[in-house]
């Protein structure tokens, strides 16, 4: 590439270089481009119903990042997973990961993993990526698992006994795809491309595409192209918002 199409060596280059992504000048005609999986649909999560003090408030949203099948693959061992809380009170969150049964989709009947975290009410696009320090096995390919988190409505914390009649949940479907000897070649060095997502997108790799994006989004908030390739990949989620 030209020399003038490189990014100079500043301190947000060198967060990007160390977050695995290098960033270059995106072109005017880069869109994302998902290839979903065919016939691979899940069962959707329902936000639960507030019984006790409601901290939704007016225009409250809250939804995973998903496709509108619910069900997303990666290539990640540790991936990092995406949902929107909009226009909340709720102080707390937590997050649980369920294997499933091959062929039955049955969840085991105990996460295996799990974690409580308080909120930070002005973030509307939160994220969470599972953690190997903790011994969390990496996800094993071809097995679905199912994540989900609750938001709780509670000041005294997320074990209050008032909290348990006040949650909103809300669910997805990921699976790992086996990495493949040669033919992955474009998807394992979409990090070194200004199209990254794209790559991933083409490949119906949703959380990696998702992931990279974001990323790329929050070291440039002011990247016009970078707002219109994550509004097109929202086309795909129920969310369908550009405000998002």
């Amino acid at each position: 590439m030209a020399t003038t199409y490189l990014l100079r060596w500043t301190a947000i280059a060198l967060s990007v270089a160390l977050a695995g992504i290098a960033l270059q000048p995106l072109p005017s005609t880069a869109r994302s481009r998902y290839r979903p999986p065919s016939n691979l649909v899940r069962p959707a999560g329902r936000q639960g119903a507030a019984t006790r003090t409601d901290c939704a408030k007016a225009g409250f949203t809250f939804a995973p990042v998903v496709p509108e099948s619910n069900y997303g693959l990666t290539a990640a061992e540790y991936p990092t997973l995406y949902w929107y809380h909009v226009n909340h009170q709720f102080s707390w969150a937590r997050f649980e990961l369920y294997a499933a049964q091959p062929q039955t989709l049955e969840l085991e009947s105990d996460p295996i993993y799990q974690t409580t975290f308080r909120l930070n009410r002005e973030t509307r696009l939160a994220s969470l990526t599972l953690p190997a320090a903790v011994g969390l096995p990496p996800l094993a390919p071809g097995r679905d698992y199912l994540w989900k988190v609750t938001l709780i409505c509670s000041q005294g914390g997320p074990d209050d006994d008032m909290a348990s009649g006040s949650q909103r949940s809300v669910q997805g479907w990921i699976a790992r795809v086996a990495p493949e000897a040669g033919s992955n070649a474009k998807v394992a060095n979409a990090s070194d491309r200004y199209d990254g997502y794209n790559a991933y997108a083409e490949k119906g790799l949703w959380y990696d595409a998702i992931h990279d994006l974001a990323v790329r989004r929050k070291l440039q908030p002011q990247n016009a192209q970078l707002r219109l390739d994550w509004r097109d990949l929202l086309q795909e989620t129920r969310l369908k918002s550009a405000d998002l």
